[in-house]
């Protein structure tokens, strides 16, 4: 070879040389920037779902929450990574993680780094509404009643939760029991009160909460009226009858946990009231057949999002019935329903009553909506049905603590009748179509109905939970 071409050859072999490790270069520093693109969306990911239990009531902590859970995951909201956020709906919220990646080997280009960009959506499916689409729970205009039975009372009465006994003792002068009830829970029953931007003027009110024992002794019944029946069985030293009390607490960051609600806004209470019928004095105390608020006074300006309105388990024996409503002086009614469970009394003999039984919405398409009825089925003839939001009765699979069961029903219509399932719970698993869907912006359309045939008295008095499979707070960008 010439000297000349040598040195060509020798010019050709150090430019591809260079080409070569630019190549390099740029492979391994492309490598680190996709790890680190990666490493960002996670950390976004974590951020909004960090964020978004915050909605709609506290907007500067759910920005908060988001920058704190993007420092644990390694982006610190600081110098070279910025966060914005975007609050999409109620329970939906965005945010978007840009951050400078230095670079190794590129710097020999003149690129000391590269801006990566990495956004994500979160939202929390709200607790499932039981019992009612409307500001009011129970009570007048309404196929059953809001109920609640006093510790002391036997559980076979229909409330699992709020009872300490399974049996109590009936022989001894004051309250306690014969065998204790391992689903006793001390709070009692929770609603959701649910306000909506812009409201003002909150008001919480009870109907008919105060107790009436007629003084008959033994099963002494009560006298509230329309077919709000409340009771006693026995009479423990002079502590006839139950004393309902209520408890208004603002919304916090964990909308799917109604137990854990830290801040106590007002509470009331009402007595047990006897005499047939009750006095004056009474009847305006324990607010027969009217309205009693919980707050002394309207909260201005509600926070936006789920109030929670707990009802304590109450002290003594006996049962009452009572209705829940909400309003407001501007702005939308709220929402109140049933949180976890409900525990009802059914008074429609004649008919067919239909219950509200739960809101199921379109992103619950695909999954299961789970029902659970403790103590149904009080006449011969019962006959339950579940009937979806289009008016058809829905599929099921169910069991029963008795050990009955049937798999694969293609209309969930079941015999409750003959008190087989007196003081037993029926689970029932009801598919929800893949591609069901209803207009979450109507009052109504989304809701699924109970229809009752064959009730031949007033008295069944039964406690439904309701939940939907699946994670409430999830990504869905």
């Amino acid at each position: 070879m010439k000297r000349a071409e040598r040195g060509a050859a020798l010019i050709w072999t150090a430019l591809a040389m260079t080409t070569l490790l630019g190549a390099a270069a740029f492979a391994v520093d492309l490598g680190w920037i996709y790890l680190n693109a990666t490493r960002l969306q996670a950390a976004a990911d974590a951020a909004a779902l960090a964020g978004v239990v915050n909605l709609p009531g506290f907007p500067s902590e759910a920005e908060a929450d988001a920058v704190l859970a993007a420092a644990n995951n390694g982006f610190a909201v600081t110098g070279p990574t910025t966060l914005t956020d975007n609050i999409l709906a109620e329970n939906r919220y965005q945010v978007t993680l840009e951050s400078e990646i230095p670079t190794f080997f590129l710097t020999i280009f003149g690129m000391d780094s590269m801006t990566v960009g990495r956004d994500a959506v979160a939202e929390y499916v709200k607790p499932v509404k039981l019992g009612s689409p409307e500001n009011q729970f129970g009570g007048p205009g309404q196929d059953f009643w809001a109920a609640i039975n006093g510790q002391y009372t036997d559980r076979e009465q229909g409330d699992p939760y709020s009872t300490r006994c399974i049996e109590n003792d009936t022989g001894e002068p004051t309250p306690r029991c014969t065998s204790e009830n391992p689903w006793y829970r001390a709070g009692g029953y929770y609603y959701a009160v649910e306000v909506e931007t812009g409201a003002t003027g909150l008001q919480v009110s009870l109907y008919d909460p105060g107790h009436y024992v007629q003084p008959s002794g033994s099963s002494a019944a009560g006298t509230s009226d329309p077919g709000d029946t409340s009771w006693v069985w026995n009479d423990w030293g002079g502590q006839t009858g139950i004393a309902v009390s209520a408890r208004l607490y603002a919304p916090d960051s964990t909308p799917s946990d109604p137990t854990d609600n830290s801040t106590q806004v007002c509470s009331a209470a009402w007595g047990t009231y006897t005499g047939n019928p009750p006095s004056s004095a009474s009847r305006t105390s324990g607010g027969f057949n009217t309205w009693k608020n919980v707050c002394s006074s309207a909260i201005s300006n509600p926070i936006p999002g789920i109030y929670v309105l707990q009802l304590p388990a109450p002290l003594y024996e006996g049962s009452s019935k009572f209705a829940l409503r909400a309003t407001t002086s501007s702005g939308a009614a709220p929402k109140l329903y049933g949180l976890l469970d409900m525990s009802i009394h059914v008074n429609q003999g004649a008919g067919a009553p239909r219950p509200w039984l739960a809101e199921v919405r379109p992103e619950h398409a695909g999954k299961t909506l789970q029902v659970d009825i403790f103590d149904i089925g009080e006449s011969n003839t019962m006959t339950l049905e579940i009937w979806d939001n289009n008016g058809t009765v829905a599929g099921c699979s169910w069991t029963a603590t008795n050990g009955e069961s049937q798999s694969s029903v293609s209309s969930c219509v079941i015999d409750v009748g003959g008190r087989r399932l007196d003081s037993q719970w029926l689970n029932l698993s009801i598919p929800i179509p893949d591609d069901y869907t209803c207009d979450v912006n109507s009052t109504y359309d989304c809701w699924w109905r109970v229809n009752i045939t064959g009730m031949s008295s007033p008295t069944d008095r039964t406690t439904w939970t309701g939940k939907i499979t699946g994670d409430p707070v999830r990504l869905i960008e």
